[in-house]
């Protein structure tokens, strides 16, 4: 495509990747990353003559509902009459929105949105964090009612991500507060370093500590089992953990961009998995995953990084409407930059020179605004309130107010 005067990638995202749906975890992870990725890739390309259009149609009259597969306790007869539920929603004839998206093609419009019930949908959803359920008026003063502060003393808490920064941060400050912690971090040295620093300012504080790669689903099984053994039972899950991949998409090689999204992305959705049933069973309960600024705005040169956070908000949002019947709490937490070291332990794509790699953290190094301090004591304010969606630092409530009065990425800005 580069071979060409003029070219154009044009990936179709989905009113879905807009806004979030009620029972399509899966495909709103797919077309939420998928909006990420082509809002990086656009600003990357840019020097170039590739166009990249990121495509949302709201409901077009196809059969991608009747064809679409259901969950396991779901009998075929269930299945056909959601499908056929979900059809009547379908406005939009495909003569027409391919008619749009043609024409949004030639004009080279970065984003095309295919149908007035999407274009309402991106309204209401630049106006205030929406979902479908909010946007029915189920559920509706969920988002915005005030909620009834939470103690979380004696709670058990599992967290990833705890050998240094911001789920140390978190750790330290969830044991001042009265809670049983449970933590993991693939470095047992941090991880170490963690527990002891808990125990010199809590002694009686109860902690256990597995070092183990998240990736692995027979480990996040037996340290949940762990967590059983030790407490009888876990009341929250943070999913924190994550790394960072530095690069343009064409430089940064396939098990490179998959590692990021095995970690930032595929991690936490299986860990939940596994919890959930667990979680299900306390009186008050929680999931807080922690998303990224990154997860509102495009970053530049970071692919990976975005399907991954834009990936996590979209299943979030999914998951959150989906419990809101149970005791189970659901937050997405997107910090602005936080002093920690996941800029300098990130990789990079083997094409560029280290000069520039050193370059790239400092220009990130002077975008981290809050200490880890900080943001942990607003992330865990927040979820004390229940509050859905947590913004952490004044930059990153700066930038989602401003993504949602235009269309903003980081060039832009």
């Amino acid at each position: 495509l580069k071979k060409r005067p003029w070219a154009a990638i044009c990936n179709i995202s989905s009113l879905f990747g807009l806004i979030a749906p009620v029972g399509n975890a899966a495909y709103a992870v797919a077309k939420f990353g998928l909006r990420g990725f082509n809002e990086v890739l656009r600003q990357e390309l840019m020097p170039t003559n590739v166009k990249v259009i990121s495509v949302h149609p709201g409901g077009i009259k196809t059969n991608i509902a009747l064809n679409a597969e259901a969950a396991s306790n779901y009998t075929e007869q269930q299945r056909v009459k959601l499908a056929t539920e979900f059809g009547k929603a379908l406005v939009t004839t495909p003569e027409k929105a391919a008619s749009i998206i043609i024409e949004g093609i030639k004009e080279g419009r970065p984003k095309v949105i295919v149908g007035m019930d999407a274009k309402v949908i991106d309204f209401f959803a630049r106006l205030a964090p929406v979902t479908t359920l909010t946007v029915l008026g189920k559920f509706g003063n969920y988002a915005w009612a005030p909620q009834v502060k939470t103690s979380l003393q004696g709670k058990v808490f599992a967290i990833t991500g705890a050998g240094n920064g911001l789920g140390r941060a978190l750790a330290l400050q969830l044991a001042a507060k009265g809670c049983q912690l449970a933590l993991m971090d693939r470095d047992a040295d941090g991880l170490l370093a963690t527990h002891q620093m808990i125990v010199a300012q809590q002694p009686n504080a109860v902690v256990l500590t597995d070092a183990f790669d998240m990736t692995d689903e027979s480990s996040q099984q037996l340290w949940l089992q762990n967590i059983l053994q030790k407490f009888g039972f876990v009341d929250a899950l943070i999913n924190n953990a994550g790394i960072g991949l530095f690069g343009q998409f064409d430089d940064v090689s396939r098990a490179q961009f998959d590692k990021v999204i095995a970690i930032n992305l595929m991690a936490p959705i299986n860990l939940t998995r596994i919890f959930l049933p667990e979680l299900k069973k306390r009186p008050w309960a929680l999931v807080c995953n922690i998303s990224s600024l990154y997860g509102l705005i495009p970053p530049f040169a970071q692919s990976a990084y975005a399907v991954s956070k834009f990936g996590l908000r979209g299943f979030t949002e999914v998951l959150r409407q989906e419990l809101m019947p149970t005791k189970v709490r659901v937050c997405c937490v997107h910090p602005g930059g936080v002093k920690t070291a996941i800029a300098g332990k990130a990789e990079f794509a083997s094409k560029v020179a280290k000069q520039d790699m050193q370059q790239m953290v400092r220009e990130s190094d002077k975008m981290l605004l809050s200490t880890p301090e900080s943001a942990a004591k607003e992330i865990i304010a927040g979820i004390e309130r229940q509050n859905p969606r947590i913004i952490v630092g004044l930059d990153a409530k700066a930038m989602d107010f401003l993504s949602r009065l235009l269309p903003v990425t980081m060039l832009t800005l």
